[in-house]
């Protein structure tokens, strides 16, 4: 095999497995349909770099954390509930991208699903790094995520600001979006991180192997999508999302037995 290739899919490899992580906070703020809604803000990013002929992962990039910081500083103002403000830019975003995507319909579909392309060894060794860094910023962050979401009361009192802790998760959302829509496509990068973690909670004991399972079913999901997309030449988002679901409801017969 080319060792191009090996490492596009160790690049998949880890950044499934980022995305495994981020999918169980998402899962444990019950923010299932709102992470998955996030992750289309990359969308119209892509469609501004098109159109002006710069680096689509900057576009993507600008949007995401932007998008990120600005649902986290209307929700934080006006309390309105996160799935809300969430759907206010999803709709926007999707309105954008419609209006700019005009004259690109072949990059529409690679942008929604994802393309196979073999990544350069500079960017791959980029993508796994970063990948590896936001397990770890995740691992690190697990204490005060968690306590964030199960007491905000008691994070308090542990002096955890849970606005910060928030704001982290959506960051750490965005670049998981980022480092992963090349595979999935902005429109399935959120299911990415939230079917594995659905997936590890019926299978799951403890946090710990909440955690382990969801980063392993994303990694088994993405390596098989990307194996089949290459093999039948066709986009890998849909059969690593389809193969995410068919372990789902296995899950869903592990926890009924």
């Amino acid at each position: 095999m080319d060792f191009d290739l090996i490492l596009t899919f160790m690049a998949g490899a880890a950044i499934a497995a980022a995305a495994g992580v981020l999918g169980v906070f998402a899962v444990m703020k019950r923010m299932a349909l709102a992470g998955d809604v996030l992750s289309h803000v990359a969308f119209p990013g892509v469609a501004l770099a098109l159109t002006f002929s710069f680096s689509p992962s900057l576009g993507a990039a600008l949007f995401l954390f932007g998008a990120a910081y600005a649902i986290w500083a209307v929700r934080t103002r006006t309390k309105l509930p996160e799935e809300t403000v969430i759907g206010v830019f999803f709709v926007s975003a999707l309105a954008v991208g419609a209006l700019l995507f005009a004259g690109h319909e072949e990059e529409v579909l690679e942008t929604l699903f994802g393309g196979i392309e073999t990544l350069p060894p500079f960017a791959a060794v980029v993508a796994i790094i970063a990948a590896l860094l936001l397990i770890i910023l995740m691992v690190f962050a697990t204490r005060r995520l968690v306590l964030s979401v199960v007491s905000p009361e008691l994070a308090a009192s542990a002096k955890i600001k849970t606005d910060v802790a928030e704001l982290l998760f959506l960051l750490a959302f965005a670049a998981g979006v980022l480092l992963g829509y090349r595979f999935a496509g902005t429109l399935l990068m959120g299911a990415l991180i939230i079917v594995p973690a659905a997936t590890a909670q019926n299978m799951s004991s403890s946090l710990r192997s909440f955690l382990v399972l969801s980063a392993g079913i994303a990694v088994i999901a993405t390596i098989t999508g990307l194996v089949l997309g290459s093999y039948f030449s066709i986009p890998p988002g849909p059969p690593i999302i389809l193969v995410s679901v068919g372990l789902f409801a296995l899950s869903l017969a592990w926890r009924r037995a």
